[in-house]
């Protein structure tokens, strides 16, 4: 995957060089079609997470809106349990208006989903992820849970505010000294695993430094660290921008700024961090890559 910014970079000047060495090159542009792209958001007056000891007092509400003005004709609300597509049920279908409010507790939940059928099936870890597919005023349907659809790629996650989706999760109180400690990070499609260390801030328990993402991966982290920003409310994990390598290379190339930035969520059980971060250089992006940051 590394390789690969090399590659569209060469492509790109491939299909330059190729262009302007003909005469009037006749291009067939190919037909645009103006998409939407979805907000989807918790309303913070309402519970941003589902205690355990609470399961029956649990109230939730999502907002649907477009992050631009771009409307489509309609949207269906969506949830899924524990990301299994078998256990997927419609919240509510069919919405027109921008910002709707949808509400709902466990009790509805379990009436529409067909893996659960009493608060007893819900267990400590279980959560439930909200998203919405969308008609366009076309007809085209552009379902949410398609991860190969290209308008909810890395370049939209990375818009300031941007959420195409959210999750709830059935958690445990939050413990600050689950949070840090001595961790093992591991990223399949980014090639590494290994152990990190997560520090916290001395007056901010729910800032929290890692060192290591990038040692693991045979580089000097002479940047960084990297800060996850704990939203002790909802347990997402925010990330900003930060250079952990000042120089590297990969195949005999040498690339600048190695930076991490992205978001995530703490698992409040098991101390664990679900990650993806975007990982960038001076010379371009490489996209965005899935971390499973785990306790030791």
């Amino acid at each position: 995957m590394k390789n690969q910014l090399k590659i569209i970079l060469l492509a790109s000047i491939g299909l330059f060089l190729l262009t302007n060495c003909q005469k009037d090159p006749k291009l067939n542009m190919p037909t645009l079609q103006k998409s939407v792209i979805p907000l989807v958001t918790k309303d913070a007056a309402k519970d941003q997470n589902i205690s355990i000891y609470e399961l029956a007092g649990f109230k939730g509400t999502v907002i649907l809106n477009t992050y631009y003005k771009d409307l489509p004709k309609s949207m269906d609300l969506i949830v899924v349990m524990n990301g299994k597509v078998a256990n997927t049920a419609v919240v509510q279908a069919n919405i027109t208006t921008y910002p709707n409010k949808v509400d709902f507790d466990l009790a509805k939940l379990i009436d529409i989903l067909p893996g659960i059928s009493s608060m007893e099936d819900i267990k400590l870890g279980d959560y439930f992820t909200f998203y919405v597919n969308v008609t366009l005023e076309d007809g085209t349907v552009i379902n949410g849970n398609d991860t190969s659809y290209t308008g909810y790629n890395s370049s939209v996650r990375n818009l300031p505010g941007a959420s195409v989706s959210v999750k709830y999760t059935v958690a445990c109180p939050l413990d600050p000294l689950m949070t840090k400690g001595d961790y093992n990070a591991a990223s399949g499609d980014w090639g590494v695993d290994g152990p990190v260390t997560i520090t916290a801030d001395a007056t901010n328990p729910n800032k929290l430094y890692v060192v290591g993402l990038e040692t693991i991966d045979g580089n000097v982290e002479d940047g960084g660290p990297l800060v996850m920003n704990l939203n002790p409310l909802s347990y997402v994990v925010t990330v900003p921008k930060v250079v952990l390598v000042s120089v590297t290379a990969w195949s005999g190339t040498k690339y600048h700024n190695l930076a991490y930035e992205g978001k995530g969520t703490y698992n409040t059980c098991t101390g664990a961090y679900d990650m993806v971060f975007n990982i960038s250089v001076t010379e371009g992006n490489f996209g965005d890559f899935a971390f499973s940051i785990t306790k030791n």
